[in-house]
């Protein structure tokens, strides 16, 4: 089983996209389309139908970021693609982040990857998931920032100021 995921642009992306047994979800300037195949060829062969796809991300396996350059190479790609509104793949290296990690950076990744997950709900309309999300890792960030963080409020985009916060923290619970 492969996972493929391909961006295709839009402008102001109001209207609804359908792809069979795929998952949709919508940015300010894109769609991300997120589909299974059994194998690289068949991915490779229906991407060949895809309009002007402005990039594909193939995930195969995913393995442990151990060493503190990894640690950091992987907060600062998944800050980045947060900036880029591809939440989904944030979650993921968040994701791994996290469940690699026992300590308190862990929890704070665990954070990190719901504000992820809640961005990704807004993505596919799901509001009220994505506010709930929203507001248990707004309570998780706590813990790292104290009160700063209950003056977030969910928007989607997720508020610039809150990926500052986020990423100063991050550097300064992996020593840098």
């Amino acid at each position: 089983m492969i996972r493929i995921l391909f961006y295709v642009s839009c402008e102001n992306c109001e209207k609804p996209l359908h792809f069979p047994d795929s998952i949709v979800r919508k940015g300010s300037y894109f769609y991300e389309i997120d589909k299974k195949f059994r194998d690289l060829q068949e991915g490779t062969d229906f991407l060949r139908f895809i309009d002007h796809p402005f990039e594909i991300c193939i995930f195969v396996n995913q393995e442990r970021i151990s060493n503190e350059g990894e640690i950091r190479a992987a907060i600062e790609t998944g800050l980045s693609l947060i900036v880029e509104e591809k939440y989904w793949l944030a979650h993921e290296i968040f994701e791994g982040l996290w469940k690699h990690n026992r300590s308190n950076a862990g929890k704070f990744f665990h954070a990190v990857t719901l504000f992820c997950v809640s961005m990704v709900h807004s993505q596919m309309n799901h509001r009220s998931n994505a506010v709930r999300i929203f507001d248990i890792a707004k309570s998780e960030m706590n813990q790292f920032l104290g009160d700063t963080s209950n003056e977030w409020s969910f928007s989607y985009p997720i508020d610039s100021r809150i990926i500052e916060q986020i990423e100063d923290s991050a550097l300064s619970i992996i020593g840098n």
